[in-house]
């Protein structure tokens, strides 16, 4: 992967409302807790900032490249980001107005070797979520699109990989958090590419919880595989689950 490929993107942000089920992503949900208005989504922004490397390196970074995306400040609807990539010794970072990074692997990641390490602590006994069975169709098609980036790529009708933290997302919201709350960081390996209409299972266990002054936090390990078996990607995901009043 060259980062001599990577392109300067901008686009103006979506508050999708399929995001709704989460308070902070409505007007009055995000006023209650502070905010001007809505947040858009952490995923969205992630999607965007993915426009980058899609638009680069295509279906190699897909089958195994590997991020890391941290927020450190909102981002509401109709705010235009702008992701301006920059160089270094054997990364890539996409930027966002300071307020969002992506970290990027500029190079496929040797056969078993696994980009989370021991800065993730794994002490047992973990809490094991409940597993999920998702079907990648109906609202998990065309995801960017509707988020308003219409980059395609040649070939099969492959997963926009905005969708792998989407589901890690998902088991949060359904599993973890306490009312409105707000993703704050993903690590993401890719370890083979996913397809649109597949069934994928969706597994994970709280490896940390610990408290800020922005409220209570979470950390999951998720994994997502194929029905045969083939692993898709494995996330590190955390979320600020109650924020503090």
């Amino acid at each position: 992967m060259d980062v001599n490929a990577l392109r300067i993107w901008s686009v103006v942000a979506r508050n999708l409302p399929e995001h709704a089920s989460n308070p902070i992503h409505t007007d009055e949900g995000a006023r209650a807790a502070g905010f001007p208005r809505a947040l858009v989504a952490g995923v969205t922004t992630y999607a965007y900032l993915c426009h980058v490397p899609l638009a680069a390196w295509g279906q190699e970074w897909l089958q195994s490249g590997r991020c890391e995306i941290r927020f450190f400040a909102p981002i509401f609807d109709t705010e235009i980001i702008v992701c301006t990539p920059t160089d270094r010794i054997v990364d890539a970072m996409v930027e966002q107005d300071v307020r969002v990074a992506l970290d990027l692997g500029c190079g496929p990641v040797p056969a078993g070797s696994v980009v989370m390490d021991g800065s993730i602590t794994m002490d047992p006994p973990a809490e094991w979520l409940d597993p999920m069975l998702v079907r990648l169709a109906d609202q998990w098609d065309g995801y960017a699109d509707r988020a308003g980036d219409s980059l395609r790529l040649d070939g099969e009708p492959f997963v926009h990989p905005a969708l792998w933290p989407a589901l890690a997302n998902q088991m949060f919201h359904t599993q973890v958090v306490r009312g409105p709350w707000v993703h704050t960081r993903s690590r993401v390996q890719h370890h083979s590419v996913g397809v649109l209409g597949e069934e994928v299972e969706v597994t994970g266990e709280i490896t940390r919880r610990f408290t800020k002054p922005s409220g209570e936090r979470a950390v999951a390990l998720i994994e997502i595989r194929s029905r045969d078996g083939s692993l898709r990607a494995r996330i590190e995901h955390e979320a600020i689950i109650a924020l503090a009043h």
